[in-house]
């Protein structure tokens, strides 16, 4: 144990652990790369070991580039394009247009989270997906295109955008431009779903 004399020498004290290789441990792989590269060197410099700190940076580092490489290779994810951290001017405009309420309602239908049962079943498991008209789940798209409850609102406020063109009963068509949008909120008006 001529390593365990010189650190007693030096005054200082080591820890040894076994640590399984390729467990999903954080900085094993880095450990593994030093230990390689520690067998390599004739003269181990003790004074100079890296900080927890640099081996978790260097480990993020790593996890980056990696998750990078792999990302740029992937054939499912070449749809998505880079988004800035700036909203698009246009939504921008949209929502200075609109009431506190109409903002909240637009954004809501965007996104998918409002709070239907459909949404609020999946944080409260007392509460059931299914719409009160027992057909389906309370979904946006059931909400908007096929409740029954909501019929006359529906072809009041909703179906002359697709009037005679049944396949364009879309979000799409819905939010896509300000009748489509100025209709959204009279039918939601109507309803009174979210009040």
């Amino acid at each position: 144990m001529e390593l365990d004399q010189r650190l007693r020498d030096e005054h200082r004290r080591a820890t040894l652990f076994w640590i399984p290789s390729h467990c999903n441990i954080d900085g094993n792989e880095l450990a593994d790369d030093l230990a390689k590269k520690g067998t390599l060197e004739p003269n181990v410099t003790l004074s100079h070991a890296p900080s927890i700190t640099k081996i978790k940076s260097s480990n993020r580092r790593a996890a980056r580039r990696s998750w990078t490489e792999h990302w740029r290779q992937s054939t499912t994810t070449t749809h998505f394009a880079p988004r800035s951290r700036d909203p698009d001017p246009s939504i921008v405009d949209v929502h200075s247009s609109l009431s506190p309420q109409e903002s909240r309602w637009l954004t809501w239908f965007r996104s998918g989270n409002l709070p239907l049962r459909y949404m609020l079943a999946k944080s409260d498991a007392a509460i059931s997906p299914r719409c009160r008209c027992g057909k389906d789940d309370e979904t946006r798209d059931h909400f908007l295109f096929h409740c029954d409850q909501w019929d006359l609102a529906r072809r009041k406020h909703i179906e002359p955008l697709y009037a005679g063109m049944p396949w364009a009963a879309n979000l799409d068509t819905v939010l896509g431009d300000q009748q489509g949008r100025t209709a959204l909120f009279n039918f939601i008006g109507e309803t009174r779903r979210f009040s």
